[in-house]
């Protein structure tokens, strides 16, 4: 799979395969050697590069720098199953998002890196954490996938299935015929976006680019994905290691708009934005959704103290090799809807020129004078009904993960722990001894003594 390249819509900058086991397709865009930093964006399930076009323009305009890629099992990158989309184990997503993590890092580009996750994208992203917190500042999660919410059955015994075909031997087959794909016919019904002109623009992309797009998962991707949730939300409350923004949809019918709120609202490290109109994909969304989520995307990441690289050596060190398929300093271009939209549809999406002069790196200005890491909420009101909640810390205010220097906070380095208010142990320092003993891996448990105890009867 060496060289490979763009689909039906080449999108500028470089891309090409990673030569890994299996090989990834990648692609990124390299800003001003001074520009505030690096997004790399995390896909959800039978998502490809292509699909963020007008995103990585997005994120091209504030100065940015973009890195993103195919996970294994979809879009360009190795495949086992033709068609379904695959996994063995959730963990092999882990190890594709930390050896781009590391290719970005190879590449010089501009620190802090902030990982700009989607639904599946967003779940991996969160269980890589413990890997990454020597090379991630912060990640934005656009609804995470913490919970399935559109299941045609009980997770009980879909789970039972799932592992039952796993047994027999048909863990690589679909769950089940494939659907219709997308099309004008169908926008009525999607779960993705209320934007006809950005749905039919997808339609397009996965009409011409065949060998790009994925079916209905396996029965094995059904199995794990209920696995590695279930055991994400059993660690709630745990502390995050990186400050990390929650984005929930309120007309979300993919992923559970509760677990995420819950998820957020219960752990420190974790904001939560939530805005109330969206569907599953609020990048695809009417503009004045899409603005809301790019006032709290620049808030968070651009509105905040650039922080120094960190110093230490980083956890993915290794070398990865990359084979270029073609590059381009051109922007991405984000081409009309071969199918005329509905009438009230905003049709025009406004791309930055690439002959315009370079974006000032200066933050945005703030909207209200509260800190996104006040421990009360804030309210961003906007000329749009839609509202804006920003619930929790959105910084730790104790995150120790890693850290050589175990009295001192990486976010604050002058800034001693202190003791938890019950005179018992801070549940950081809990959190970091439990990381220790587990040899430094990402760990879904909470603390030991966070844990709930056996009380059954003494064996004599």
């Amino acid at each position: 799979m060496a060289g490979a390249t763009w689909g039906s819509t080449d999108l500028g900058g470089t891309v090409g395969t990673l030569l890994t086991a299996p090989n990834l397709r990648v692609a990124y865009w390299r800003g001003p050697e001074q520009g505030p930093g690096t997004v790399i964006i995390v896909q959800g399930r039978a998502e490809f590069i292509e699909f963020y076009g007008e995103t990585v323009a997005d994120l091209l305009e504030r100065g940015l720098s973009v890195v993103t890629f195919d996970f294994r099992g979809q879009g360009g990158s190795d495949r086992k199953a033709p068609s379904a989309g695959h996994i063995d184990n959730f963990r092999q997503y882990r190890d594709d998002l930390a050896v781009v993590v590391r290719f970005a890092r190879q590449l010089n580009l501009p620190a802090p890196f902030t990982v700009l996750a989607h639904s599946m994208g967003g779940l991996v992203a969160l269980q890589s954490q413990e890997t990454l917190v020597r090379d991630i500042s912060r990640m934005v999660l656009i609804a995470p996938m913490l919970e399935i919410g559109d299941l045609p059955m009980p997770k009980p015994l879909a789970g039972a299935l799932a592992f039952g075909a796993r047994l027999v031997g048909l863990g690589s087959r679909a769950v089940r015929s494939p659907t219709p794909r997308p099309s004008a016919e169908t926008f009525s019904g999607n779960k993705l976006t209320s934007d006809e002109t950005r749905y039919l623009r997808l339609c397009d992309l996965v009409a011409d680019n065949p060998h790009l797009t994925t079916a209905l998962p396996s029965f094995a991707w059904v199995s794990e994905a209920l696995r590695a949730t279930r055991q994400t939300m059993d660690a709630k409350g745990t502390p995050l290691v990186m400050p990390t923004l929650f984005v929930a949809s309120g007309a979300d019918r993919v992923v559970s708009t509760p677990a995420i709120d819950s998820f957020a609202r219960a752990t420190p490290g974790a904001g939560l934005v939530m805005i109330g109109d969206a569907g599953h994909q609020v990048v695809f969304e009417r503009d004045e959704l899409r603005s809301l989520f790019f006032a709290a995307f620049d808030a968070f990441v651009l509105g905040q103290p650039k922080p120094e690289d960190d110093a230490r050596r980083s956890r993915l060190a290794r070398t990865v090799k990359f084979e270029e398929g073609s590059t381009s300093d051109a922007w991405p271009t984000v081409a009309a809807p071969s199918r005329a939209p509905c009438e009230g549809i905003n049709q025009s999406v406004s791309l930055k020129d690439p002959n315009e002069p370079a974006h000032a790196y200066a933050a945005p200005p703030r909207r209200d004078s509260s800190p996104l890491h006040e421990s009360e909420g804030v309210t961003a009101r906007h000329s749009n009904p839609v509202e804006q909640t920003l619930v929790g810390a959105a910084v730790p205010s104790k995150t120790v993960a890693g850290n050589d220097n175990p009295e001192a906070d990486p976010l604050d380095p002058q800034e001693p722990l202190s003791p938890s208010a019950d005179g018992g142990e801070d549940g950081d320092v809990a959190s970091r001894r439990h990381r220790k003993k587990s040899g430094g891996r990402f760990s879904l448990r909470a603390p030991r003594r966070d844990r709930p105890r056996h009380r059954g009867p003494r064996r004599r």
